[in-house]
């Protein structure tokens, strides 16, 4: 294992077992960029090590907010999926654990408002 790779699981060990304090058990909602992958991969298996139910992802990709922010149809930005909205109020509701990685280009939506 790369000196690189031992810290990024350390940094997820820690996420999980500090940052989240994740109960045996207890569910875990993470909310990432699809670059964030291999430290999304380790959190999990952390999370599951520390005796997670069931750690459930939820993705995001840069690459599809710009499409959107360049062909949609401006007035389709109030719309939100509905079952993006249910997902984090269910696992709120039970009380699950939740982690969110932020890792997004502050220029990548430069320029898109008209």
């Amino acid at each position: 294992m790369t000196i690189f790779n031992q810290k990024l699981q350390n940094y997820a060990d820690i996420m999980v077992n500090i940052g989240l304090g994740l109960a045996v058990g207890q569910r875990l909602v993470v909310r990432a960029p699809v670059e964030a992958a291999p430290l999304v991969r380790l959190a999990a298996a952390s999370a599951y090590q520390a005796g997670a139910r069931l750690v459930d992802v939820l993705w995001h990709d840069e690459a599809l907010s710009l499409a959107r922010f360049k062909y949609a149809p401006r007035d389709s930005f109030a719309e939100y999926p509905d079952w993006y909205a249910d997902t984090l109020l269910k696992a709120a509701e039970r009380g699950d654990a939740a982690l969110t990685i932020y890792a997004f280009d502050p220029d990548l939506l430069n320029g898109q408002y008209k």
